[in-house]
């Protein structure tokens, strides 16, 4: 078997460029843990393997967000909801909108300075600094840690702390006082865009196909996270780059194979099968 998600696939040595674009290795090792958990597998497991979203870079920066501490009314709320969180990101849940509220907070507070406002704010819808986040908190990289331009020398408890605070202030402000209410899939909405009319405020809702959805950058059910707002609404964690097509061939009997797009089959806004697909995707059904 072979088990691929965009990957760094050589070792460093590799004499030839590829690309300088390589995934954080966590989705792959994701499927690697699930092909490995049966002696068998059919297309049954096989689409287990393709709604899975545990996220493997959740679980690893799961232990700083549980030490940060705060002031903030709905700190403890927070805490509790984390308390119970494993990296599985449904979209019914609290835990994960509250990590990547945080995780961009303080990606934000810990590259923004040092990067400069005008790279920063470039690489923001592209890139999730979660490789070198992981690194800074690692190591403890005061460096990294320390704001520029403050007399002040912070260090990186501090900044986790500062960033938690920060997250409940903003998820307060868009979801309301009750994390009992609560959803990670009430802001994270996997975003089919209309070209060019989801450019056009007024027309957008009646063209672009969305849904709520789990997972995140890093599950093998992807659906990535963008940190930077979207510019028409100032939305915030929308999953605008997934799997459009799923599929699952059996050599054997082709006729058994399965598949699924993200849409529809027409391209007629208007037509129900513009959006046919939308409910079946999100349930990854074939």
């Amino acid at each position: 078997w072979i088990a691929t998600a965009n990957q760094r696939i050589h070792a460093a040595q590799y004499p030839h460029y590829i690309t300088n674009e390589w995934a954080a290795p966590y989705r792959q090792q994701r499927i690697e843990q699930l092909l490995a958990a049966k002696p068998r597998h059919s297309l049954d497991s096989l689409r287990e393997i393709q709604a899975d979203v545990v996220s493997l870079a959740t679980q690893r920066l799961l232990p700083t967000i549980r030490r940060a501490r705060s002031n903030h009314v709905l700190a403890v709320a927070a805490q509790q909801q984390l308390a119970g969180f494993d990296g599985t990101m449904r979209a019914d849940a609290a835990a994960p909108l509250i990590f990547w509220a945080w995780a961009r907070q303080l990606t934000i507070a810990l590259f923004g300075d040092d990067v400069g406002p005008a790279m920063f704010e470039r690489t923001l819808e592209s890139r999730s600094f979660r490789d070198a986040l992981e690194g800074v908190l690692e190591r403890g990289d005061e460096h990294w840690c320390d704001r520029q331009g403050t007399p002040e020398i912070e260090t990186c408890a501090q900044q986790v702390d500062a960033a938690f605070t920060r997250a409940l202030d903003e998820l307060a402000a868009q979801h309301g006082a009750d994390i009992g209410k609560w959803k990670w899939g009430a802001a994270h909405l996997a975003r089919s865009e209309h070209r060019p009319l989801s450019n056009v405020a007024w027309l957008a809702p009646w063209f672009e196909l969305r849904t709520p959805v789990g997972g995140d950058t890093f599950t093998v059910n992807v659906s990535r996270v963008s940190l930077r707002p979207l510019a028409r609404t100032g939305e915030l964690y929308l999953d605008e780059h997934g799997p459009s097509l799923r599929a699952l061939y059996d050599l054997g009997d082709p006729s058994k194979s399965r598949v699924m797009h993200s849409s529809g089959q027409s391209g007629i806004a208007f037509s129900p099968l513009s959006r046919s697909f939308v409910a079946a995707w999100e349930r990854v059904d074939y």
